[in-house]
């Protein structure tokens, strides 16, 4: 065999080694990455998982963090786009996930004192749905006094419905006049970033988490009033 077609052998030869010992080494990273973090410790009660709240917000601070970081590393405008498409996405979920902690809470504080008080309803009884359903049953039923009418409270009802447009439309709008209405009524929020999509920075997550933390408060504050 020809030297040239022998360094080349031993070269392609030596270059899969580095591969298959590389792939080797990254699947066992992968396999350890995979494991730890799947490691959560114990699953918090149910009643308590409003806990989730501030490991969110933790989770949005760390991605603002690395995207800022990974911007500043490249010079490609459509890589730096590509990167803020990431970076929405992963913060459109945090607040999806994050609205979902609410209602989560708030129906647990109501299931838990139905099942306590001297009524015939439960909750689920309630045509009302979601955040709705656990205030009607606070006020209606168990009889809590909740000031609804509080600028975190307004800030939940209007949140609402960016969350229901997100999970039922995605993040742009379509060009009707029911959109349209949308997409003027979300740019008037302070706490939400409208552009061409529904976007959310750090800030935004970190004013809405702590909203959506008073609305809990209000209704454990509520109940201990009643006890």
């Amino acid at each position: 065999m020809p030297w040239f077609l022998l360094k080349t052998a031993a070269k392609t030869a030596a270059t899969y080694a580095l591969v298959n010992e590389t792939i080797g080494i990254k699947a066992q990273f992968e396999a350890e990455l995979t494991m730890n973090s799947c490691d959560t410790g114990q699953p918090l009660p149910r009643f308590l998982q409003f806990i989730d709240l501030s490991y969110l917000v933790e989770g949005a601070k760390l991605t603002e963090e690395q995207f800022n970081k990974m911007i500043l590393e490249v010079h490609d405008d459509d890589r730096k786009r590509n990167i803020n498409v990431t970076r929405q996405n992963i913060m459109r979920s945090v607040f999806i996930s994050a609205f979902s902690i609410l209602e989560q809470n708030l129906d647990e504080i109501v299931q838990m004192q139905s099942e306590i008080a001297l009524v015939d309803l439960i909750p689920n009884d309630l045509k009302d749905r979601g955040i709705q359903r656990s205030i009607t049953y606070a006020e209606k039923v168990l009889k809590l006094k909740l000031d609804i009418t509080q600028k975190h409270w307004q800030m939940a009802f209007k949140l609402q419905k960016v969350r229901n447009h997100l999970v039922h439309f995605g993040s742009s709008f379509s060009d009707t006049k029911e959109h349209e209405k949308r997409f003027d009524n979300f740019s008037k929020l302070t706490y939400v970033s409208v552009g061409a999509s529904i976007n959310f920075t750090f800030e935004n997550i970190e004013y809405i988490s702590d909203a959506f933390m008073e609305c809990v408060n209000d209704f454990n504050v509520a109940e201990e009033k009643n006890a």
